[in-house]
């Protein structure tokens, strides 16, 4: 009885041994991907308490690249345009939610909020983007811009802050991507990618501080980055915040969502929001 049992275990560790010698199951991360905050007809119009402050300060770009400011014309348009209502829109939690469909080869698209008064990257008090935010994963879309620092004078940014599928040998990561040369329109562009780490899951807390030349990028209240932008001192600048698709090739949907979203021009009120 004693040899049966002794022969039953060793044949149980022989089988459990090889279990564990096999491959692992692997997983394609490719095929997972976030599914957007769903549009409420009757609930999802754009203004709340929480985003109001913004809104006071910027215009709106809607998918047709036409800049609209927030008052005025713009419920009437918000309402007769069903494309830019599933657009632009609060979700059940009332966060500020961003979304565009694009089809393939096709030009850019947009859906975002953009600063209406311009300032310099020297100003004494200084320019601050303020939010927290969660930036979704697309099932189909490889690139898209959630942020940007751009110029008045010149069609591109001193910085924009994307999401990329793969960038650089990193999978699902957040980045800054900035213009390193100086402005002008027969000036050789340079880039600097700056990899902000792998794409949170949830909502983070991301800020862009430019002050006395100083660019300065936070994500989690971390730097990430800081930035000497003396360069671009003389260029009208404006902030950006939303949704922008300019890859040709892309096709599909994508999002992100703002539980707060703030334009400052005042370190006291960036302080009192970052701790808010």
């Amino acid at each position: 009885m004693i040899y049966k049992t002794s022969f039953m275990l060793l044949l149980f560790f022989l089988f459990w041994g090889c279990d564990l010698k096999q491959a692992p199951v692997e997983i394609n991360f490719d095929t997972i991907y976030d599914t957007l905050p769903s549009y409420e007809e009757e609930e999802s119009y754009p203004y709340d308490d929480t985003f109001q402050y913004v809104m006071n300060k910027s215009l709106y770009e809607s998918p047709d690249a036409n800049k609209t400011d927030l008052y005025g014309g713009f419920y009437d348009l918000y309402f007769s345009n069903l494309f830019l209502r599933e657009s632009f829109y609060l979700d059940r939690d009332k966060n500020l939610v961003f979304t565009l469909k694009k089809e393939a080869n096709t030009p850019k698209q947009t859906s975002r909020l953009i600063q209406k008064e311009t300032w310099s990257t020297a100003d004494s008090e200084g320019n601050y983007f303020i939010s927290t935010l969660r930036c979704y994963k697309p099932k189909e879309i490889d690139s898209y811009t959630w942020a940007q620092v751009h110029g008045l004078d010149y069609n591109y940014p001193l910085v924009s802050l994307t999401w990329e599928r793969n960038m650089n040998g990193q999978y699902d990561h957040i980045w800054a991507i900035m213009t390193k040369s100086s402005p002008g329109v027969n000036e050789p562009k340079i880039y600097e990618y700056i990899d902000l780490g792998k794409r949170p899951d949830d909502f983070f807390p991301a800020e862009i501080h430019i002050r006395e030349n100083i660019l300065e990028i936070k994500i989690n209240y971390s730097t990430m980055t800081t930035q000497n932008v003396s360069y671009w001192e003389n260029v009208p600048s404006y902030f950006r915040a939303g949704m922008y698709l300019d890859m040709y090739l892309d096709g599909g949907v994508a999002g992100v969502a703002f539980s707060d979203l703030r334009f400052e021009n005042s370190e006291t009120n960036v302080s009192f929001i970052t701790h808010f």
